[in-house]
């Protein structure tokens, strides 16, 4: 969770999975969509966010942006972020890890079903070697760029060497 100078950051967060515009101000709008969100799963409506109700706006926001991940063996809930684990962690790591090797990357490899600091470091490496702008996290377009660019080396190794 957020620290209390955070409070601008941890609002424009809400407002995002919410679908709203990220002012950082919590104003009616918001106030209104979290009370919304509240009515919907029977809580009481404060329009406050609280933990439970900040996981209820995740849980929601991962069910309207859960998306198969083109080409890849699972289905994808966007956007990954340091903290998330489990199988998918697992396989968006052995992906990147063919091609952090193709580019000598020389920092550590990601490995496991947790994403920490060393998926966020070699993220930040790819982005910069892919040329895709974003964040420290994974999306849509860097899992597919990722994965085809895995692809490719793979069918470079089979072929070429």
């Amino acid at each position: 969770m957020y620290q209390i100078y955070e409070t601008e950051k941890a609002i424009k967060e809400v407002q995002r999975m919410l679908g709203l515009n990220t002012t950082g101000v919590y104003e009616k709008r918001t106030r209104t969509a979290v009370t919304d969100l509240q009515e919907k799963y029977k809580t009481q409506k404060s329009g406050i966010v609280d933990y439970n109700t900040f996981t209820l706006i995740a849980e929601e926001y991962r069910k309207k942006n859960t998306t198969r991940a083109d080409g890849f063996l699972f289905y994808a809930v966007y956007p990954f972020t340091s903290g998330d684990q489990g199988e998918n962690i697992t396989k968006i790591h052995s992906v990147m890890k063919v091609v952090l090797e193709n580019y000598e990357y020389e920092g550590v490899i990601p490995n496991g079903n947790f994403f920490g600091s060393d998926t966020v470091n070699g993220i930040r490496y790819l982005r910069k070697i892919l040329n895709i702008n974003g964040r420290d996290e994974i999306d849509k377009i860097l899992l597919n760029r990722i994965i085809l660019e895995s692809d490719a080396i793979e069918l470079k190794k089979k072929y070429w060497i």
